[in-house]
């Protein structure tokens, strides 16, 4: 397919064209698309650029077989209809134009078919004073190029219906600084319609955005446009042509063609301008959005600090409910190691308690026991040395007397007494025990091995 524009691609509205139509046909084609772009660029040479222009297209084209042809603007379609049947015979040409006054006598011909744009200077004057009741006066801003001079006609014929209730005021060719210091001193109830301004008085050439940059900051009065070029440049807004639904839809005709339809099956139709507005300016002029036509689009949106601080304040909460978890369970950790704690020290104080009854119990059951033990060691002393002093008496004066096995069964008697005697020492001992202060001492287990 070859594109062939009226400016560089790189033009605001030329390249949004493009791009509108590209992505269009790759996107809505089965098959690969092959483009070849071309721009005419100086419309106003004369015969002599135009022949050389098309002595180009058939020097680098030659042999090439195209499907169909994109025309963007009304002069490459004048010059491709002129010199097709020399350049690219049989070949069907879908145009695309800004508005349908700039293509209305090419069509219907062998051929042709294509889509245009409206742009709504009426319309678009009449939203205005809608939007802005009492308005008494118009300043219309224009260039002095062949295509300005073309839509300020337009817009003189189309306003001249409202110069018995408005005062119209046109302000054409001015520079950016001649054009800030006109706008910069407006009266109230006044609103500004741009229609274009390609180039000024002194030669200088602009792109409609970057101009209307230039002078809408300081305007004391709220700025409407034609097409969506304009808005986010200074304008309130409009009716507006959208450059890239004319490219999608200039598509669109290409892809019926490639699908097999007839080019003559193919009815040129226009592309409905778009209700849009910028918020920007809506506010800057204090008009509210109930009070916009039905189906209008709101673009430039001024983010709120929730849309604008979106991930970070989700992130900072994130990160601030982790923490406050993480506080929270080190808290239960801590609640519950205390409760620990205070159950280990109860347990500690019960053990404390029922130890200290204990020994107390011990003690007394010792000190019983201690009793107990002297009296009955006391109670067995005093039979065992009755025993012992008369066995001992019957040793001492009457051995003689004895016969030997009575000797010995007294002798018996003395040495069972006497161990009698010593056992209950022992016991006695022992039943003092507890009552001796414990002394631990180092014992060396090396020297006993």
């Amino acid at each position: 397919m070859l594109i062939i524009l009226s400016n560089d691609s790189y033009t605001t509205t030329q390249g949004t064209i493009e791009r509108g139509l590209l992505t269009t046909l790759k996107n809505g084609s089965p098959v690969p698309v092959e483009t070849y772009s071309e721009y005419v660029g100086n419309t106003r040479a004369g015969t002599d650029y135009e022949k050389e222009f098309v002595a180009l297209l058939r020097r680098k084209y030659e042999g090439k077989k195209f499907d169909i042809i994109f025309t963007i603007g009304q002069y490459p379609t004048r010059v491709l209809l002129r010199n097709n049947a020399e350049l690219f015979p049989g070949i069907p040409i879908v145009f695309l134009a800004i508005d349908q006054h700039l293509v209305a006598d090419l069509y219907p011909a062998p051929g042709l078919t294509g889509v245009w744009g409206e742009i709504s200077l009426k319309p678009n004057l009449e939203l205005a004073l809608a939007l802005h009741p009492g308005t008494r006066r118009v300043v219309v801003i224009q260039g002095i190029s062949g295509s300005d001079k073309d839509w300020a006609a337009r817009a003189r014929e189309d306003f001249r219906a409202y110069e018995s209730s408005l005062e119209f005021t046109y302000l054409t060719g001015l520079t950016p600084a001649e054009m800030r210091q006109k706008l910069g001193g407006l009266p109230p109830q006044t609103i500004i319609f741009f229609v274009s301004n390609i180039r000024d008085n002194e030669g200088n050439v602009y792109e409609s955005p970057e101009y209307l940059r230039q002078v809408s900051p300081g305007a004391t009065a709220p700025i409407y446009g034609t097409t969506d070029a304009h808005l986010g440049a200074g304008i309130v807004g409009g009716n507006l042509l959208s450059f890239e639904a004319l490219g999608v839809e200039g598509a669109k005709q290409g892809l019926r063609l490639l699908a097999g339809e007839k080019v003559e099956a193919v009815t040129p139709h226009a592309v409905p301008s778009v209700l849009l507005f910028d918020e920007r300016e809506l506010k800057r002029w204090g008009i509210s959005e109930d009070r916009l036509p039905p189906g209008s689009v709101v673009r430039f949106r001024e983010l709120t600090f929730w849309g604008r601080y979106k991930w970070h304040i989700v992130g900072a909460l994130t990160l601030i409910a982790l923490q406050a978890a993480l506080i929270a369970v080190l808290l239960v950790e801590r609640k519950r190691r205390q409760r620990a704690r205070e159950a280990l020290h109860q347990l500690n104080a019960e053990l404390e308690e029922r130890i200290t009854a204990r020994t107390a119990a011990l003690d007394n059951k010792s000190r019983e026991l201690e009793s107990f033990a002297y009296s009955v060691a006391h109670d067995l002393k005093a039979p065992l040395r009755s025993i012992d002093g008369y066995s001992r008496l019957l040793i001492e004066d009457h051995t003689a007397d004895l016969a030997d096995e009575a000797r010995f069964f007294v002798e018996t008697i003395r040495t069972s007494t006497g161990e009698m005697s010593q056992l209950i020492d022992d016991l006695l001992a022992y039943s003092r025990l507890e009552r001796r202060e414990f002394k631990p001492n180092h014992l060396e287990l090396n020297s006993l091995v």
